[in-house]
């Protein structure tokens, strides 16, 4: 037994029967059963390599500050009476004699704040060793207990040429780009440190490093629509995506088109009332579409996207198209159906309080001002997505919400709304923090099941801190709120919401308004002292006394028309609108 004695403290290394080691209940690191198998085996294949730190306890036992997975290892390997390379029993440990809880808090503490894990250089060039003195693959995995595909993963580093070795050590390189480079040829490697070290040039980002590997365009093997064999050009395997690629976009195209041509003509020829194709370039909006079936005149639309992918939506209709079409068919079947005895008048059902685009503009201002009180409200955010999780809604996939202007007029309103500005802002700045073109329109990629951009965004995401993360949290939520729903209305009232701080009435806003029995209502708010409106006075002349009485008011008691409040209120008896309000 070796002794060093400090001002309060004994310290001594010495062997303790395995059965007498405790974990201490003030170690800082809890529940830490994880990777205890990988532990487990590298300990009865090398031995312990690094003793615990203990304290001695009243009753004999010994209390284990640091090292509790070295712990719950070497009981694992006795429980099993698994077979070692060297004894596990009794433990090498240093027992610490004197130290009260504060010691063990801080040692226990610095055990686990201070290690630092290998980065993936420093296993490069551990198993890159291990090759050399004639271990094959399957050994190292077995001797490091890590996955096969680990170790080939490390070892594809060894494509990389010595001075991109030492930009990642010196931190002009992160690990992504690390990673993508492994694709690269030795010649693209010292192009693309030239333009890291040239001020006046601009090296690729690592979110398009890939394409500017391949050629310019990122298209994964798996999204060919032909038979691979018919493909001449030369692939090229990312074994850390575990993904391959084209890397002939030209020769890819040339082909994924022919099957895009053949696609076309056998729905052509299997009864679809039109087959459209929406090229790479072009934006397919499917929110402009309804599904109708083949048999009611459903279009057929093959949707290319950039990264080659194809994807098919049966059915497929412009929504007014879809609805005339619904409408004819209904009325058909009432034609057809006999004749019911004494079958009274219908009554006309009753006009809706706000027209289609007066709504759609009042929806657009409330969700801009939502939108931009979320940014500073990222518990909110988290709040509105989980009950969308939870309950469903209609951007859940998730999709960004288009905020479609039902007029240009509207859309010149949109423009000038500074709540926006200040979200596109906010868009622009979680996007260049996620490693994404900042002047995407959407914080969303959009529905693709065989996104490889995924892991990428994860991986950033794990590197942000807790802020950063909250802030994107918020873009997003806020990106796929959908317009003119409650969720809206719940967001904002709990936001304590006021369009008035980015907004007041327009010319668009006034315009909108065509219902006098409304405009009569709005007046007795704006100017109750005001005597009512003849029923010879026009609904534009009671609007201009709204207006005149607006500009009279105090610009400290901003007028808030009801619609915009949160929740929103009405001016008649009427139904507010004539479209169905989705919960979300």
């Amino acid at each position: 037994m070796t002794a060093i004695t400090t001002n309060t403290t004994t310290h001594a290394t010495t062997l303790v029967p395995l059965d007498r080691l405790i974990i201490s209940p003030l170690n800082v690191r809890k529940h830490s059963n994880k990777d205890i198998a990988t532990l487990a085996h590298a300990i009865a294949t090398r031995g312990l390599l690094q003793s615990l730190v203990v304290r001695p306890a009243a009753d004999g036992t010994y209390e284990v500050m640091a090292g509790q997975r070295r712990l719950r290892a070497l009981q694992k390997l006795a429980k099993a009476q698994a077979e070692t390379a060297f004894p596990t029993d009794p433990v090498s440990c240093l027992v610490v004699a004197g130290a009260d809880d504060a010691d063990a808090i801080a040692m226990s503490l610095t055990e686990n704040t201070e290690r630092v894990p290998m980065d993936e250089l420093d296993e490069y060039q551990a198993f890159s060793a291990m090759l050399k003195v004639g271990k094959s693959e399957e050994e190292i995995s077995a001797d490091f207990g890590v996955a096969l595909a680990t170790v080939k993963k490390r070892l594809a580093i060894a494509r990389l040429i010595p001075a991109i070795h030492r930009a990642y050590r010196d931190e002009r390189i992160n690990v992504a780009e690390l990673q993508a480079l492994t694709l690269a040829t030795r010649k693209q490697q010292a192009e693309y440190l030239a333009l890291l070290d040239d001020p006046k040039k601009n090296a690729p980002p690592h979110y398009k490093l890939r394409a500017w590997i391949l050629g310019g365009e990122e298209i994964r093997t798996d999204a060919a629509l032909f038979p691979l064999e018919n493909y001449e050009g030369e692939t090229k395997c990312d074994l850390f995506g575990e993904q391959a690629y084209f890397a002939d976009p030209d020769q890819f195209w040339q082909q994924q088109n022919q099957s895009i041509d053949a696609l076309r003509t056998r729905m052509a020829e299997a009864g679809w009332a039109d087959v459209k194709v929406i090229g790479p370039h072009e934006h397919f909006e499917h929110w402009q579409y309804l599904t109708v079936p083949k048999n009611k005149g459903g279009h057929f639309i093959i949707e290319v996207l950039a990264n080659g992918r194809v994807e098919q939506h049966k059915g497929m209709l412009p929504r007014a198209q879809a609805l005339r079409a619904t409408r004819t068919t209904d009325a058909t079947a009432v034609c057809d159906a006999p004749a019911a005895p004494e079958l009274e008048e219908p009554t006309a059902s009753e006009r809706p309080e706000l027209s289609g685009p007066l709504c759609n503009y009042i929806d657009t201002v409330r969700l801009a001002a939502v939108r931009a009180a979320l940014l500073t409200k990222p518990q909110i955010a988290l709040r509105l997505l989980m009950a969308q999780l939870i309950a469903g809604a209609q951007h859940l996939m998730a999709k960004p919400e288009p905020m479609s202007p039902a007029s240009s007029e509207i859309a010149g309103t949109r423009q000038d709304l500074p709540s926006l500005g200040d979200f596109d802002k906010a868009r622009a700045a979680a996007l260049d923090l996620l490693g994404c073109d900042s002047t995407n329109r959407s914080l969303v990629q959009g529905h693709t099941p065989h996104n490889g951009d995924t892991p990428r965004i994860f991986a950033r995401l794990l590197e942000l801190d807790t802020k950063q993360v909250n802030g994107i949290l918020a873009v997003l939520v806020a990106d796929t709120l959908a317009m003119g729903t409650g969720l809206v209305d719940a967001a904002g009232a709990k936001l304590d919401v006021a369009v008035t701080g980015a907004w007041s009435p327009d010319d668009t806003f006034f315009a909108l308004i065509r219902d006098r029995a409304v405009s009569a209502a709005i007046l007795d708010e704006v100017a109750p002292e005001r005597p009512a409106p003849s029923p010879a006075t026009t609904a534009k002349e009671i609007k201009s006394r709204v207006r005149d009485a607006l500009k009279n008011k105090p610009a400290a008691e901003p007028w808030t028309p009801r619609w915009m409040a949160f929740p929103a209120g009405a001016y008649t008896d009427r139904a507010l609108t004539s479209r169905s309000r989705h919960g979300a």
